[in-house]
């Protein structure tokens, strides 16, 4: 078995069988091919010399006929795949939309049933908490706790679940944002002051690269990493979708043993709005005469833009083709929903929530599928994503129970939780071009792997 794994022909053979004759007409295929030496004719004490070169073993593989791609053809596909072609028809974006995702709905909540979608929920449950009432803490001093943590719990409730059940992609993460939370902030201090004559500039990440150093910058100085090894495959394959509940609980129970005094996770105890001047529901007007409305269409398009460029651009990025998505996504279809969303949220005076790059990342990093069986020293292969919806809802609505659960989130240290924030950010660099091209340099030749532009340019060492 040692021998024919070593070919390369039978090698592939093997990894694409279907069925038991597969395997065997590559077991055929090497005995036409391989060179037997008679036990009577051959004296063992002889060592036969290894060829100088290995030979190549394109004459033995199948030749297909070579296809001309043509360039402008397989980019049309590709935006008609994704449903980025103009239909000619009122809102015929949004309409194909929902017919290309209507026959997965059901699948879709039939491919959230398993233990990898447990550990992906407990995983990003935390991994949206933190940031949900941080942030929300941070508007409330921005806002004078006319918005706070209590506000952003609710919206992540409304936003996330029905996100998660009528969405085009429900991979994507809603959540609080620094470019979001830097908008309010601004409109509100705008607001609030009279004969204000000056503006401040508004810069926002545009690109996943920000988003996912930014995390690690922010809390490398308050985790140390640490490392275990297990023997058998399934049991680190267990250990790897609850490393992060793992770590959460261990750290947390040597916290509370010795008794260390850390800050700890701050979360509201009751269900009513932070600010006891305000109740749910937000007058239109509220005593602001008829023009403001027009003098909002300002800072509601530069709006529009933030939420626009934010919302697709992390589409762009779980949509892509590396993630190997066989449902595929809905750029309109979430949009339309993204725009309900900040309408509805705007009259309960609740924060926006908006598609968030990192935590996106991960929860398709956290649902990935790989082949049970390997070669040893060989890494399993990718199979493509765990598409469904039951993590996002279920995400959400603990987030919403999170005012029920206040004793026992009380007791997580925060430290803990940059620990999280920290692994995020590394965790979403794998798989982004620009990481990769610079571990390469930094890689020695031999376990570079075969890109063309490593091909064509001469190298250093």
């Amino acid at each position: 078995m040692a021998t024919l794994l070593s070919d390369e022909v039978f090698h592939d053979v093997a990894y694409k069988a279907k069925n038991r004759s597969h395997l065997l007409a590559g077991i055929d295929e090497f005995l036409d091919a391989v060179t037997v030496l008679p036990p009577g004719e051959w004296d063992p004490a002889i060592r036969i010399e290894p060829p100088a070169a290995i030979p190549s073993q394109d004459t033995r593989k199948k030749k297909q006929p070579v296809e001309v791609i043509d360039e402008e053809e397989e980019e049309v596909k590709l935006r008609e795949e994704a449903g980025l072609t103009r239909s000619g028809k009122l809102f015929g974006g949004l309409i194909n939309d929902i017919k290309r995702k209507s026959p997965w709905y059901l699948s879709d909540y039939k491919d959230g049933i398993s233990i990898q979608s447990i550990a992906s929920i407990i995983f990003i449950y935390f991994a949206c908490l933190t940031p949900i009432i941080t942030f929300g803490g941070l508007l409330g001093e921005a806002t004078e706790n006319r918005i706070a943590a209590l506000e952003s719990l609710v919206a992540g409730l409304i936003c996330g679940v029905t996100y998660g059940f009528f969405s085009g992609q429900p991979l994507t993460i809603l959540g609080s944002t620094g470019p979001v939370l830097v908008f309010e902030t601004i409109l509100y201090d705008f607001c609030s002051q009279e004969k204000r004559t000056w503006g401040r500039l508004i810069s926002y990440k545009p690109f996943p690269e920000f988003t996912t150093v930014a995390p690690v910058l922010r809390n490398a100085s308050s985790v140390k990493e640490a490392a275990a090894n297990a023997s058998s495959l399934q049991i680190r394959q267990v250990i790897s979708d609850f490393a992060v509940i793992i770590a959460i609980l261990v750290m947390s129970g040597i916290d509370f043993a010795i008794g260390i005094h850390t800050p700890k996770l701050e979360v509201p105890s009751e269900l009513k709005p932070t600010w006891s001047g305000r109740g749910w529901l937000i007058p239109p007007f509220d005593g602001n005469p008829w023009w403001t409305s027009i003098v909002a269409l300002v800072p509601a398009l530069l709006a529009c833009i933030l939420l626009f460029m934010d919302q697709q651009i992390t589409a762009v990025i779980v949509n892509r083709k590396e993630h190997k998505l066989k449902k595929g996504g809905g750029y309109h279809l979430d949009l339309f929903i993204l725009a309900l969303l900040t309408t509805l949220n705007s009259i309960f005076g609740l924060p926006w929530f908006v598609a968030a790059t990192v935590l996106s990342i991960n929860h398709v990093n956290s649902l990935k599928l790989e082949s049970e069986c390997a070669a040893p020293g060989e890494k399993p292969q990718f199979l493509g994503v765990r598409e469904n919806r039951l993590t996002h809802i279920i995400i959400f609505g603990l987030i919403g129970l999170s005012v029920i659960m206040t004793p026992i989130l009380r007791k997580i240290p925060m430290p803990v939780l940059f620990g999280v924030f920290l692994y995020m950010g590394i965790a979403a660099l794998k798989g982004i071009q620009l990481f990769d091209r610079i571990l390469i340099m930094f890689m020695p030749i031999k376990y570079q792997p075969d890109y063309s532009f490593l091909r064509q340019g001469t190298r250093l060492y």
